[in-house]
């Protein structure tokens, strides 16, 4: 899975510099994790990409295996399962 986020070269000047870049860089992140995990559970999303990841409860929207944790992959979404039964 890779995230819609590629690093920017980080400036050397100063530490004010630094602190301001990695400020950036980190609101890039967390934008681009958020997109990736899009957490807005109210809704089916309309686009997804590869690699999303959602809990749906089935009282919404069920993508066929009721309430759990889904991958989007392949074109469709695949309930994730686990080892110690969580959902």
């Amino acid at each position: 899975m890779s995230l819609p986020y590629t690093p920017e070269t980080l400036p050397s000047e100063d530490t004010v510099s630094l602190s301001a870049a990695l400020d950036r860089e980190l609101r890039r992140v967390s934008n681009a994790l958020v997109t990736r995990l899009n957490l807005d559970t109210s809704r089916e999303i309309e686009k997804p990409a590869p690699g999303m990841v959602r809990y749906y409860d089935s009282t919404v929207y069920d993508p066929g295996e009721g309430t759990g944790l889904y991958l989007y992959t392949g074109g469709a979404w695949r309930k994730l399962a686990f080892e110690d039964g969580l959902p």
